[in-house]
């Protein structure tokens, strides 16, 4: 059986003044880095993880090194990144909205296969996430995955075979984990929002 427990980052600024920032590196706030602390402690006990692997962002690198500080040996997968927004990075999406009308209305009719402007459309993100929760049923055995919300969301979606539309039905908060169960290739959530 493999078992993986998949942690989402603590929070960060941006998250809490609503601006997209899938790519951008933005760091942990001070509330965000006591969340990477107290999930440490909260989920102790789904330890000792054989593999564990992270986003090469920083604010997951951040959480990890905080809930975590025993393990060392993690492995950084740029696969686990968070959407690409593109070249709306960092802005608000009222101020998208304002600035690039035509641009957001088309995107907002089509997510599933317009990118956003420089970045992934829906059915992009997803085919990454699945390609990353592929490459960890490979590599992992007891894994802890510490990633951002959009890509746990991908990869259980890809795991579980669920519809895409589930994507915007699941909501996991900063620091908040899932667990999920494989045993004969046949996978089961056994946890969320943990």
């Amino acid at each position: 059986m493999k078992e993986f427990l998949f942690l989402r980052h603590g929070e960060t600024d941006w998250a809490v003044q609503r601006f997209y920032y899938g790519y951008a590196d933005c760091q942990l706030n001070e509330r965000g880095r006591r969340q990477a602390v107290e999930a440490g402690e909260r989920l102790r006990e789904f330890g000792p993880f054989q593999h564990a692997f992270v986003s090469d962002l920083s604010r997951t690198r951040d959480t990890a090194s905080l809930a975590f500080p025993e393990i060392r040996d993690w492995v950084q997968l740029p696969e686990l990144r968070e959407r690409n927004f593109g070249r709306w990075e960092g802005r608000h999406y009222r101020e998208i909205m304002e600035s690039e009308p035509e641009e957001w209305q088309a995107w907002c009719e089509d997510t599933w296969t317009r990118p956003v402007p420089g970045g992934e459309s829906d059915s992009q993100f997803g085919r990454r996430a699945a390609g990353a929760w592929q490459r960890l049923v490979e590599e992992g055995e007891r894994a802890l995955v510490v990633a951002h919300s959009g890509s746990i969301r991908g990869m259980l979606i890809a795991a579980l075979d669920l519809p895409s539309d589930t994507f915007q039905k699941l909501r996991l908060d900063p620091c908040r984990a899932c667990r999920l169960l494989v045993s004969e290739g046949y996978p089961v959530l056994v946890g969320f929002g943990i």
